[in-house]
């Protein structure tokens, strides 16, 4: 959903959060072959991430297209291997 991509990429945390409990998907590739959780964790924007998440239907293994990365390798990376969204999320282990 573009939309949902467009509020993502503008850091617009509240219109994600929106977006998300009206059902937009989350996981929808865009013409590049990234979602909005590929966006947001290339930011590093942990709140959009977070808003995100809220979807039941969010799939953190969906590869993107480009380089064949998930959300959470994007996330690691821009973060310099930060888990902290991960291990609230409870996607990581946390010990």
């Amino acid at each position: 959903m573009e939309k949902l991509r467009k509020a993502v990429r503008k850091g617009a945390v509240e219109e994600v959060r929106g977006l998300v409990l009206e059902g937009a998907d989350v996981n929808a590739l865009d013409k590049r072959g990234v979602n909005a959780l590929h966006v947001a964790a290339e930011m590093n924007d942990l709140d959009l991430l977070d808003a995100l998440l809220e979807s039941p239907k969010a799939d953190v293994n969906i590869v993107d297209q480009v380089q064949g990365w998930t959300p959470i390798v994007h996330c690691l990376c821009a973060s310099g291997g930060d888990t902290s969204i991960l291990r609230r999320r409870k996607l990581i282990p946390t010990s």
